[in-house]
């Protein structure tokens, strides 16, 4: 040990290590000093954004209610324009759906997917071709900016083909201008001539073309009808937490003796005794079911959700939107 202290190469070896060392730390705490800095000032850019973003999206909103009141405000056409249908097929290879759902919730990209019904009324948005319609919902509205991709396909004969569609908000501004909640949309997506005999079609969405979903929504192919006839009642979605089910049979009664011929009714949560009142209509054939939840990120516990439901009334109005369009849907779109 002597003579390694009294070796003056090695002694001017381990001084190099130590002043190295030295160095060494001296720049990783200048460095961690410096990668504080810019975290903390790319926050605070951050929040200037957001308050700045903030700031628009609320002189914006004033603005079109001011211009709502003079009767200037922007709304969209009663009657749309004609478009062209573009597919993808000849650039494409999606593999088939894995899960196939049917009225409920699942997600594609951003958006949250819930029925799908085929539709062969005239429109005026593809005059030459059926539709399907989707209703989703998304949070905020989607940019008009954004493109919107439905993935066809025929499960019978395993073919696919890609399309175009097009995306309306079911809310309208003028009854709140406001978009921080979950938005109700209709998805128009138009069905080429080769796939109007498919039997058995499933579909999803995608702001990517040529983007391939595990998931895909069973469209509903109505039932044949000479003509429509008769009164179908649509009922949002049922959310009691107290068992009234006296008062629930007089209100169906009375739907009958009106003049109702059917009625589909949605349901949050009932408690036991409404749904064996609505069990009993359902074996007989005059009421139609269809359970129902909350989409995305909301609370689907039975007595979060309830408090939810009332507690958000804005939100509640927008959700409430979904049940009647896929009710309309079901009497309106029937197959000849």
């Amino acid at each position: 040990m002597y003579y390694f202290w009294n070796s003056r190469i090695q002694l001017a070896y381990i001084s190099c290590l130590l002043l190295l060392l030295r160095i060494s730390l001296d720049q990783l705490r200048i460095y961690l000093k410096d990668s504080k800095k810019e975290q903390k000032q790319r926050e605070d850019d951050n929040d200037e954004g957001s308050f700045t973003n903030d700031m628009d999206y609320v002189l914006e909103t004033m603005q079109y209610m001011h211009d709502l009141k003079l009767g200037k405000a922007e709304i969209r056409p009663v009657v749309e324009e004609e478009k062209k249908v573009r597919q993808y097929w000849w650039q494409c290879y999606l593999k088939m759906p894995k899960i196939v759902i049917s009225n409920d919730w699942f997600q594609n990209d951003d958006l949250y997917v819930y029925s799908a019904t085929y539709d062969k009324r005239r429109n005026s948005l593809y005059p030459n071709n059926h539709i399907i319609q989707v209703l989703t919902m998304s949070f905020r509205s989607v940019p008009l900016t954004d493109k919107i991709f439905c993935n066809l396909y025929d499960m019978v004969r395993e073919q696919y083909i890609v399309t175009e569609g097009t995306i309306r908000e079911i809310w309208q501004r003028a009854w709140d201008p406001r978009d921080f909640f979950y938005i109700p949309n209709l998805i128009s997506c138009p069905v080429p001539k080769y796939f109007e005999y498919s039997t058995n079609l499933t579909i999803s969405l995608s702001k990517t073309a040529c983007k391939s979903q595990e998931i895909s929504a069973q469209v509903r192919m109505q039932r044949s009808k000479k003509e429509k006839s008769g009164i179908a009642v649509c009922v949002k979605g049922l959310d009691y937490l107290e068992d009234i089910p006296e008062r629930l049979v007089e209100w169906i009664e009375m739907q009958f003796i009106t003049g109702a011929d059917t009625i589909t009714v949605y349901t949050y949560y009932v408690p036991h005794k409404m749904q064996q009142v609505l069990n009993y209509y359902s074996k007989q054939g005059s009421i139609t079911v269809i359970p129902i939840n909350l989409p995305g990120e909301s609370p689907n516990q039975v007595y979060i959700r309830s408090h939810f439901i009332w507690r958000n009334r804005q939100q509640k109005r927008r959700h409430e939107l979904i049940p009647y369009n896929d009710c309309f849907y079901r009497y309106s779109c029937y197959i000849s």
